[in-house]
């Protein structure tokens, strides 16, 4: 018997919507590549800095494997025709990134989908359609992401499968309408109480044993240019906290100095008479698609450390600038030094000639360079039935500017551009190469992944702590990656009083929100800082004047101490409840409870109490509706939003009270029921 199946009305319109929406994106195009390859080199949207190329990757595997076996069709036309269409209708285009968690929740569903369409058969080179997608293939994708990916990387998978489900409904790409929202799970990254934060706060910041072993190594007078200028690079990221790829394209007039005037325009003088400066570093900004640079300005403490860096790495990268800049005036040409330079193009060179032009060791190491960059050899005539292999030296000086990034944008995505040869980190290629000699005549800039490497290792490549045999307390050999600095200072920013909005401001971040993620102040240091604000007055509410009540400067520390054991960040202030003693009671009811303070002018803090009033009011009306209907328990939580609302009011008339100073500890008393 032979059985035919037949499609739906709904399925054919999907296969007819598929084959259109393919081929629009074939099309277009926006990435200029070759439909069917499995990886599309893009254009680079990162800066120069960042290492490697911008590649996203079609095979169908979760993970690397030696097959890399293609999606099936038209599955994998599907893919690729969802990753343009993003792209198209991005103004700016999409991070590489972006396309990639697409690209794998994509992986996820086809996984789903090829099990269920192969049940029973021993091939599964069969046709996989995404029009036969269904909504609970989404669940279960979604859910075996959140089995094997992390919260965070679940979280994008989740976000990229709501986005094509939303595409595919909007598109009517499947037979059924899927309608599918995904589960966002909290990584409860900001929690400040617990063995877990405590793990994870010794994780993000540098240990006290990296400072000590990075300020020996500093010390040291016998390191390589390739060595000082990375250690000069750690240590700029220790004084000023740059993003590595902020740090990476500085420009080379990156110093400022500034006078300290007054109210009236003076020039105020420091202690010893002078007059006094304001030192900072211009930089660009790496979020927030800044189109200018901006100012870091430098605590005093770090002026000389930064100075001396600058200083190292300035000269050992100016000869490379000067070439990268000669590459720019004289198209076609760069600096090679003596003789070199004075050869005409057409001169023939031997292997053993320009093997010592490119600072080759040997003419073996030319040969094989020779044969990677397909470069024309000659043979040449010398006479008497002699002959020899030789390169024109137009030919090398050509390879030698191609391999050079003089014409690579350095900020992309809308930002002011900058030359190469006016950015800070020059070096030629093959510069931190531990065998290989400088590739006489390029010039290109230091990636990030150069600079990991000489803190934390890459593969065969050891730190500078291995190589100095520099190891912790617990026998292991130390590393530190570049955004620990970042971590570590914005930690001491906030142990040091610094309102949000100067922390934002000074760490060069789009939102105040983003300040969360980098304080790992701890309970007990925080506690300090407000014991210490507590004993100098700069304080207000009940607890300061029980303070001042008491003369006994022993009874009086007591009594800081019992009053403030401990203390940890809320999202309108600070709760000093002593987790550690018992549960809180009123947890989540911060608003009216007298162990709750709050930093009056605290910027975050004050939107935050805004917030959540928007959001009690809203609630009240409802309240006052069903107790208006008579709704049993309604006149509780009309009671109880009342309360909060009046709470919060004062909450927001403290923060707006021009009588107490910004940055002021306040403990409001608490409205009784």
């Amino acid at each position: 018997m032979n059985l035919r199946s037949f499609k739906s009305a709904t399925t054919r319109t999907a296969e007819n919507n598929l084959c259109i929406f393919i081929g629009a994106a074939q099309s277009a195009n926006p990435f200029r590549v070759v439909w069917g390859d499995r990886t599309w080199k893009t254009r680079k949207k990162a800066r120069a800095s960042r290492r490697g190329n911008e590649v996203i990757r079609f095979w169908r595997h979760l993970y690397v494997s030696p097959a890399r076996a293609d999606f099936n069709e038209p599955f994998g036309s599907f893919v690729r025709a969802v990753v343009c269409h993003r792209e198209i209708l991005s103004a700016d285009g999409l991070a590489i990134s972006r396309h990639e968690d697409m690209v794998r929740a994509c992986r996820y569903l086809y996984e789903v989908l090829l099990l269920r369409e192969t049940v029973g058969l021993e091939d599964d080179r069969v046709k996989i359609s995404p029009c036969r997608l269904m909504r609970g293939d989404f669940d279960e994708a979604e859910s075996s992401a959140r089995v094997r990916e992390s919260v965070g990387a679940a979280n994008n998978i989740s976000s990229a499968l709501e986005i094509l489900g939303e595409m595919m409904d909007r598109r009517g790409l499947a037979a059924v309408p899927l309608q599918w929202s995904g589960s966002r799970r909290s990584r409860d990254k900001y929690d400040r109480v617990g063995d877990a934060a405590e793990r994870r706060r010794q994780a993000k910041l540098p240990s006290d044993e990296v400072f000590s072993a990075l300020a020996m190594i500093s010390s040291r007078g016998d390191l390589p240019d390739r060595d000082l200028l990375r250690q000069r690079g750690a240590e700029i990221l220790m004084c000023c906290g740059f993003r590595i790829n902020e740090l990476l394209t500085l420009p080379r007039t990156t110093w400022v100095v500034t006078p300290v005037v007054d109210r009236d325009g003076e020039v105020m003088l420091d202690r010893s008479g002078r007059p006094a400066e304001r030192v900072g570093l211009r930089y660009w900004p790496e979020k927030g698609g800044s189109t200018e640079t901006q100012i870091k300005w430098l605590h005093s403490a770090a002026v000389e450390v930064v100075r001396r860096a600058l200083d190292d790495i300035t000269r050992i990268t100016a000869p490379f600038a000067e070439a990268a800049r000669y590459m720019v005036e004289n198209p076609g040409r760069t600096v090679l030094g003596p003789p070199w330079d004075a050869m005409p193009a057409d001169r023939h060179l031997s292997m053993a000639e320009a093997a010592a032009l490119l600072n080759f060791g040997s003419p073996v190491a030319m040969s094989s360079f020779v044969k990677r960059t397909a470069m024309e050899v000659r043979q040449v005539d010398l006479g008497r039935g002699r002959t020899q292999l030789a390169v024109l030296k137009g030919d090398v000086e050509a390879h030698l500017v191609r391999q050079s990034g003089v014409g690579e944008i350095v900020l992309p995505g809308g930002e002011e551009n900058i030359a190469l040869h006016d950015c800070l980190f020059v070096v030629p290629v093959e510069f931190f190469h531990p065998k290989n000699g400088n590739l006489r005549g390029t010039a290109t800039i230091v990636n990030d992944g150069q600079l990991n490497a000489y803190l934390c290792g890459n593969g065969g490549t050891k730190s500078i702590f291995e190589r100095f045999d520099v190891s912790g307390l617990d026998g292991r050999s130390l590393r530190v990656n570049s955004h620990q600095f970042r971590h570590w200072l914005n930690t001491v920013a906030q142990e040091g009083g610094l309102s949000e909005a100067e922390v934002a401001r000074w760490m060069g971040r789009v939102s105040l929100g983003q300040n969360a993620a980098y304080d790992h102040v701890s309970p007990s240091k925080m506690a300090r800082r407000l014991r210490e604000k507590l004993h100098s007055g700069q304080a207000v509410g009940p607890v300061v004047e029980q303070l001042r009540d008491i003369k006994d400067p022993v009874r009086r520390e007591e009594f800081a101490r019992s009053a403030i054991p401990a203390a940890h960040a809320t999202d309108i202030g600070t709760c000093l409840h002593d987790w550690s003693a018992l549960p809180c009671d009123k947890h989540g009811a911060c608003v009216n409870c007298e162990e709750h303070w709050l930093v009056k002018g605290d910027t975050l803090q004050m939107l935050n109490a805004e917030r959540f009033r928007d959001d009690t009011k809203i609630l009240l009306e409802m309240a006052r509706l069903e107790a208006s209907e008579d709704t049993y328990g309604a006149d509780n939580w009309l009671a109880h939003h009342e309360r909060a609302l009046s709470q919060i009011g004062r909450v927001l008339e403290a923060h707006r009270d021009p009588n107490i100073p910004d940055g002021t500890p306040v403990r409001l008393r608490r409205i009784d029921n």
